[in-house]
């Protein structure tokens, strides 16, 4: 079209008076192609668990359905069946949630009735958290709840069969936890960022066992002081008071013998 208008003729501004016909020609952006995506306009990252947590809905999956909770800094998981997708049902798994870790500085969410409803903002106005909405039709906005529902949903598919629902689910999950992933730093698993401790599995049998210390005898000497134990010998002729249980009364008798006791581990 310029190429058209320079061939032909000359005008002050030719150029910008074509491009801005274009621009408000209404066929012309019914028929044209995706625009281009808009800038990245980014939060500011997690740094600490339980800080930001993005929520989703999964399924009905397996006849299931699931609120998705990932926590941003650790990118641990928590799953939580549900019967019912209402924001009165999501107000109440969230707020279990908060009793738990603590309640947390922002939730990320798509624009589901559930979380744009009075009740859930009632929610977030009395815990002072701030609510995050991603763009509609935008779901890669609460990208860790997105990936993470679909890494979760191909994973039951896998474990079909090899159990009921809440058995395969918490397989998945203990094996997810605990794996290491390279987007976290050192590639630990999302169980010891969240926690702030490596978790013991199974595999851990795999590794040498550490041999067992000594008593502490300072941690002895403490309870001991505090709840006023004194250390007890008898003879084979003491003249005793015993009782078998706290409701019975105290009878006599007499030490026959003494016998040491030792604590002894399964």
């Amino acid at each position: 079209m310029k190429s058209l208008a320079h061939n032909y003729t000359y005008w002050p501004g030719i150029d910008h008076d074509n491009e801005e016909m274009v621009r408000t020609c209404g066929p012309c952006a019914a028929a044209a192609k995706q625009p281009l995506k808009a800038t990245l306009h980014s939060s500011s990252p997690a740094t600490k668990p339980w800080e930001l947590i993005h929520i989703d809905f999964a399924g009905p999956h397996l006849r299931r359905q699931c609120l998705v909770v990932v926590d941003a800094y650790s990118k641990y998981p928590k799953v939580i069946s549900v019967p019912n997708t209402t924001s009165r049902q999501t107000v109440a798994v969230l707020h279990k949630l908060c009793a738990q870790h603590g309640v947390p500085e922002t939730i990320v969410s798509d624009n589901g009735k559930q979380f744009t409803s009075h009740d859930f903002r009632d929610f977030c106005k009395a815990n002072t958290f701030s609510h995050v909405l991603s763009p509609p039709y935008h779901p890669q906005s609460n990208s860790l709840a997105e990936c993470f529902i679909d890494t979760f949903k191909r994973s039951l598919l896998k474990l079909r069969g090899e159990g009921d629902v809440d058995k395969i689910l918490d397989t998945f999950l203990l094996a997810y936890r605990t794996t290491p992933s390279a987007t976290l730093p050192q590639q630990c698993c999302p169980a010891e960022l969240f926690f702030r401790r490596k978790p013991w599995t199974t595999l851990d049998l795999l590794l040498p066992t550490k041999q067992p210390t000594g008593r502490d005898t300072k941690k002895e000497h403490q309870f001991n002081h505090q709840h006023g134990a004194v250390k007890r010998n008898f003879n084979g002729v003491d003249p005793v008071y015993v009782r078998y249980r706290p409701s019975q009364d105290w009878m006599a008798g007499s030490v026959a013998k003494q016998i040491v006791g030792a604590v002894s581990t399964m």
